[in-house]
């Protein structure tokens, strides 16, 4: 998936994961989800990290099970999915920057991480095109 349409997809399902789960349980902090996808030979082919913060723990609960679901299941072509959720922010070893939309009381970025031969300029540009603020690591 090019990575144009990932940061729509994902940055969309962040923050409908956490609006679409209404009050219910006290402020919980902040949640992430790394997402990457190994190719056939060892290869990462794309790592992203999904980071939401200023949510509730109804919403982080919710968010780490949309995490556990993206991951696993049946290799595509050889393609293999893993997620990993945290309760806590994200990596930025070897991040090249970050996509941000703060949308009520929530705030979510999607971490680009350096593999794929992309640069944190073409995140950059990636943001912009998205609507989103470009974070450095």
């Amino acid at each position: 998936m090019p990575y144009g349409k990932l940061i729509v997809t994902t940055i969309g399902a962040v923050l409908w994961t956490a609006a679409g789960c209404g009050g219910g349980g006290g402020a919980a902090g902040e949640g992430s989800c790394t997402l990457s996808e190994s190719i056939p030979g060892g290869g990462v082919a794309i790592a992203i990290c999904e980071e939401a913060s200023g949510l509730t723990s109804a919403q982080l609960d919710q968010l780490r099970q949309q995490c556990v679901a993206s991951g696993g299941g049946v290799p595509d072509g050889g393609v293999q999915a893993m997620a990993q959720f945290s309760a806590g922010p994200c990596s930025h070893a070897g991040a090249l920057g970050g996509c941000r939309i703060v949308s009520g009381g929530m705030t979510a970025t999607i971490w680009y991480y350096s593999n794929g031969g992309f640069t944190s300029a073409d995140i950059q540009m990636l943001c912009a095109t998205a609507g989103a603020t470009f974070v450095a690591p």
